[in-house]
């Protein structure tokens, strides 16, 4: 596929339309990483490996664009949901990420995403019974975290129940 055949196909959806590529052994992972690549084509007849490999400029059939996950960077695939800073120490170490299906995403410090969860997973880690752990490693127990660094707990309660503090 060329450019100008993406480009064409894509004109058919809203601009805020999510894009998807397969996952590993199954499912979907949202595209967060686009790179330019030099590619030998056909190198591969598997069928467990991609026809084309990636190789250095001056070995390179073609250059192409690659569209990829990057299990590393969360970022830019959530944005538009609604977020909260869940513990902030001088800029935030968790963010809360509320999805339409009611669930939960955590992120940490590093724009990693620690997990997905439930309104119960969350109300465990609230209350102290469940730790998080973020991508170096480091495990916060929310209960006992200092107050300073946590939201008001009409908010958090308000975020977390979708509706709106009066």
């Amino acid at each position: 596929m060329k450019v100008k055949q993406l480009v064409k196909y894509l004109q058919r959806y809203s601009e805020d339309t999510d894009i998807f590529i397969k996952g590993y052994e199954g499912g979907v992972d949202s595209v967060n990483s686009i790179s330019r690549v030099n590619v030998n084509l056909y190198e591969h007849s598997e069928w467990y490996y991609g026809q084309h490999e990636t190789t250095v400029p001056e070995r390179s059939d073609c250059v192409g664009i690659l569209l990829a996950y990057d299990p590393k960077l969360f970022c830019n695939t959530h944005i538009k949901y609604p977020k909260l800073s869940l513990l902030n120490a001088e800029g935030d170490i968790f963010r809360l990420y509320r999805l339409p299906s009611g669930k939960f995403i955590i992120e940490d410090q590093h724009r990693v995403m620690i997990g997905k969860y439930t309104y119960s997973q969350i109300r465990e880690i609230i209350e102290g019974k469940t730790t998080l752990r973020d991508s170096n490693g480091d495990v916060y127990n929310y209960e006992y975290c200092d107050a300073g660094m946590k939201p008001d707990l009409a908010v958090l309660d308000a975020f977390i129940n979708n509706h709106k503090i009066k």
